[in-house]
């Protein structure tokens, strides 16, 4: 919504994100959620943080493909609270967040 994303050229398997103006750290936001929960069972869900540039700008993710509306699941967990389509994809047969970065995300 409010950063840039790019698929990376040396490896299309990933994407930058690029923090723009005025945006709020949305980088190290998401960068910290997949920190925290990297290593629990509720990480198939959120698509993969790879590196953050030290100053939060530029952000590598996991690239996450978009799927058909009529292929979104009929539920997901509880913890998203930012439900828009836009927000979910595919990492090959994986349905994940892919768009974490404004903390909607109920303590799991």
């Amino acid at each position: 919504m409010s950063r840039e994303v790019y698929e990376c050229t040396p490896d299309p398997k990933v994407v930058l994100k690029l923090e723009t103006a005025g945006t709020r750290f949305q980088n190290v936001l998401e960068w910290e959620v997949w920190n925290t929960i990297k290593d629990t069972p509720f990480a198939k869900w959120f698509a993969p943080c790879v590196d953050i540039s030290a100053n939060g700008i530029v952000l590598v993710q996991k690239k996450a493909e978009r799927i058909p509306l009529n292929q979104y699941p009929k539920m997901i967990p509880h913890f998203f609270m930012d439900t828009k389509y836009e927000n979910f994809g595919m990492i090959g047969k994986q349905f994940v967040c892919f768009d974490y970065g404004t903390a909607h995300i109920e303590a799991l």
